[in-house]
């Protein structure tokens, strides 16, 4: 910190001249004092108007610290969505069954992968009391991209099925009419449920 500090007189020197007036040194030591002094309140005057900038300052660097934050939120938004729409499994099986008065269809434990390469471990699992000779979709909902123990459901709307938000489609199959041997399924191909839809087409 600066303290203000004024010019000395020096008492070895006369003040006043033969006629009178201040000598020059005195003069020029008030005015220095004078000039000093009112440096000092103008500058204590300031300081409403600098706190005031500053503030300004603040609020600026705030906006675009937010409007940073926001971009990057965007950015993750479009890689996770993309992530996910370019994702599929690996050492996957899909088998429906004929459970006796319904059908079910069996998923083994497998991994998942994501677009952007990162990959997890996901359980296994079934879904149960489906209709015969019907063709369903396989799918299961994880937010957090975990994988772990999910659960399964199945439908017969490919739309419902979409690979968008936080729905993973594992694969498709047809239940057997009752009686009937097991059906093995299609699990999804890279790079998504596109493929599936082709091969049934196919």
């Amino acid at each position: 910190m600066e303290y203000l500090r004024l010019p000395r007189f020096d008492q070895r020197n006369p003040a006043v001249a033969s006629d009178g007036r201040f000598v020059t040194y005195v003069t020029t030591t008030l005015n220095n004092m004078i000039a000093r002094v009112e440096a000092a309140i103008n500058a204590i005057a300031s300081i409403p108007e600098i706190e005031a900038a500053l503030a300004g300052l603040d609020a600026a660097t705030q906006a675009a610290q937010t409007a940073a934050d926001n971009a990057q939120a965007a950015a993750d938004t479009v890689t996770a969505a993309s992530d996910l729409a370019n994702s599929y499994p690996t050492g996957l099986t899909v088998t429906a069954t004929d459970a006796g008065a319904s059908a079910s269809i069996s998923i083994s434990a497998h991994t998942r992968v994501y677009g952007g390469g990162t990959s997890v471990p996901v359980n296994a699992g079934s879904v149960t009391a489906l209709a015969y000779d019907t063709y369903y979709y396989i799918y299961y909902d994880d937010p957090a991209r975990a994988g772990g123990a999910v659960t399964y459901a199945a439908t017969i709307d490919e739309a419902t099925a979409a690979q968008t938000g936080d729905r993973h489609v594992v694969g498709a199959t047809m239940t057997p009419t009752a009686g009937q041997p097991d059906n093995s399924g299609t699990p999804v191909r890279p790079p998504g449920s596109g493929t599936i839809q082709r091969e049934v087409e196919l």
